[in-house]
């Protein structure tokens, strides 16, 4: 069974270091086993998890969305912005911490980051002391708190799906166009007036404090990705939590040796009136109310650990069968128990299963080390289709279908799955993937291909085509009025075996072999002409479309009666002296 290593960034990853988890989960498991872990459980809100700037679709598999291995998954649509809004926070925070007269502006600029225009600008409406009452640093806070649960659609605000946001000026926009601070309906009064703390400009000119501190927060983010660093984090987010979090402890470690200083006086001089102390609480309602601050910091820090164990109790239980699950009923017959399931060699089944278990292996044509766990239904048909005899694209006409088929079978025996998502343009597409009985028998049915191969060797075909001449720029010529979907499926084929190709107009075959290893073009004497059997049975019987193509050879006619214009006397004028027909398709039926 095939695991894929991903690692999770909880909301909580946003405010505090350390708190990235890596998980592994079997690639056939449904996202929502990822959601129950970071969901909160108590007040019924489910986490929702993105990847690449896209909402994941929770009952999709892991195998659905292609993922490779320390891949991130975001539980917030934009990252970055909820990073920077918490980094915000705590720098108020810390602010509010300070009493009234500590908050000067030599105070403040080490607390609060800023860009340096507004920094060496002594005058700027920031540093006024009026602006950092209680009252003022407790709006900004749930400013800030408001735009950060809108991001990451928290409980009420769950209504705004807010595109993705990577600047101050996306994410004003983008809460204005959502309403987010107009009540949408529902909002009060003083809700509404959080609107004037998030603007680019107030009445004087000046951008809010709230966009001046967010937008450094921004910048600092984009410099950090930008310049790349030194250190054990995987990604620039976590870098800049980790290094905002270590600002923090020394920037308040300074002002908390300078509060030591001056309380150590205070007490000396009010130490002769010794403050009132409230009575102490019952010691039943101390526990009680221990245990429910305890909870409280459970679920804000991390998920609580019964939530855990029971979702990787799950993970590990859905990672390999249990053992209850293998025993068969005792009514049923020994026969049908020992009887087990093996497509045919280079059948419709036999191919599909081996396709898939390459790409998930990253073993397939042109993967560059890049695993693919599920396939659209076009990129498994060209896969598969050089493994299997019968044609996975065009029904048959003595079946009326084609071996692609045999999917519904293979997801009835619980061997692969299809699935329907979304892709990035919000267009339904259906992706297949093996399921874990599935993973085991593609891995027998690749074995068993390979074995074959190294047995019966390819047949090459420019080695019988350059001859004793060494020729190394060999070019496949296509005639571009071949079939369009079948030319688009050899020009596909040509890419996978790295066969040089062309498409010109040809006056006779569909297609022909150039060297172009000397300063001018050569044409092989070969000319090569496809047919189907129907197409074949046609032009010898004289019927249809295809009365005329080659009269010469149709049945009961004679050397003199031919036009010249069919297409066997085109191949024989056209200066090739090997003449070739491919007859491809299905056999050749009775009524042929």
């Amino acid at each position: 069974m095939v695991q894929v290593r991903l690692r999770v960034r909880p909301t909580a990853a946003y405010h505090a270091p350390n708190k990235v988890e890596t998980i592994t989960i079997g690639s056939h498991e449904r996202l929502e086993k990822i959601q129950e872990k970071y969901s909160s459980a108590g007040n019924g809100s489910k986490t929702r998890l993105y990847f690449d700037g896209r909402e994941l679709p929770l009952n999709s598999s892991v195998a659905s969305q292609d993922f490779q291995d320390d891949d991130t998954l975001e539980c917030c649509n934009s990252p970055a912005i909820s990073a920077a809004l918490s980094a915000c926070m705590k720098d108020l925070e810390e602010v509010k911490k300070l009493s009234y007269t500590r908050r000067h502006p030599g105070v403040l600029k080490q607390l609060l980051e800023v860009s340096t225009d507004v920094r060496n600008n002594s005058e700027h409406g920031i540093w006024v002391s009026g602006n950092w009452t209680d009252e003022k640093i407790k709006a900004r806070i749930i400013n800030f708190a408001i735009m950060k649960a809108v991001v990451q659609r928290k409980d009420r605000w769950a209504v705004h799906d807010l595109p993705q946001c990577n600047d101050c000026q996306s994410l004003y926009d983008a809460l204005q166009d959502h309403k987010v601070f107009k009540g949408n309906g529902n909002g009060t009064r003083a809700f509404r007036s959080q609107e004037h703390l998030f603007k680019p400009f107030k009445n004087n000119g000046e951008a809010s404090t709230n966009w001046i501190m967010l937008w450094k927060k921004i910048d600092l983010l984009k410099g950090i990705k930008r310049r790349g660093y030194d250190s054990t984090a995987e990604d620039y987010i976590e870098e800049f939590v980790r290094r905002d979090s270590g600002r923090h402890r020394s920037v308040s470690a300074t002002i908390n040796d300078e509060d030591e200083y001056l309380a150590t006086h205070l007490n000396t001089l009010n130490s002769s009136s010794p403050a009132r102390s409230l009575p102490p609480l019952p010691r039943q309602q101390q526990q009680q109310s221990r245990s429910r601050n305890d909870s409280s910091l459970m679920d804000l820090s991390s998920p609580q650990r019964s939530t855990s164990r029971q979702s990787s109790s799950s993970l590990m239980d859905l990672s390999s069968p249990q053992p209850s699950s293998s025993r068969q009923p005792s009514s049923t017959p020994r026969s049908r128990q020992s009887k087990i399931y093996f497509p045919q060699y280079a059948s419709g089944p036999f191919s599909v299963l081996a396709a898939l278990h390459l790409a998930m292996h990253a073993k397939h044509k042109n993967s560059n080390g890049r695993r693919l766990l599920s396939l659209t239904e076009d990129e498994l048909k060209r896969q598969a289709q050089r493994r299997c005899r019968s044609n996975l694209y065009d029904k048959g006409r003595i079946r009326g279908r084609s071996a692609f088929a045999c999917m519904d079978g293979l997801v009835e025996k619980q061997l692969a799955r299809k699935e329907i998502i979304r892709d990035s343009s919000r267009d339904e597409i259906e992706k297949w993937g093996l399921l874990t009985k599935g993973e085991r028998l593609g891995q027998f049915c690749f074995d068993f291909d390979r074995a074959v191969e190294h047995t019966i060797p390819e047949w090459n075909v420019q080695a019988t085509l350059r001859g004793s001449v060494p020729r190394k720029n060999l070019t496949l010529c296509l005639d571009n009025r071949e079939d369009d979907l079948f030319l688009r499926r050899l020009k596909q084929r040509c890419e996978d075996e790295n066969v040089s190709f062309v498409e010109r107009d040809l006056p006779a075959g569909d297609y022909l072999f150039l060297d172009q290893s000397g300063m001018q073009e050569c044409i092989l004497p070969v000319v090569v002409e496809r047919k189907s059997w129907s197409d074949l049975a046609d032009s010898c019987l004289g019927k249809g479309r295809a009365a005329q193509r080659l009269e010469c050879v149709k049945l009961g006619s004679h050397g003199n009666e031919c036009s010249g214009n069919c297409q066997l006397d085109k191949m024989k004028r056209c200066g090739c002296s090997k003449i070739l027909f491919i007859v491809e398709g299905e056999r050749c039926l009775g009524s042929n």
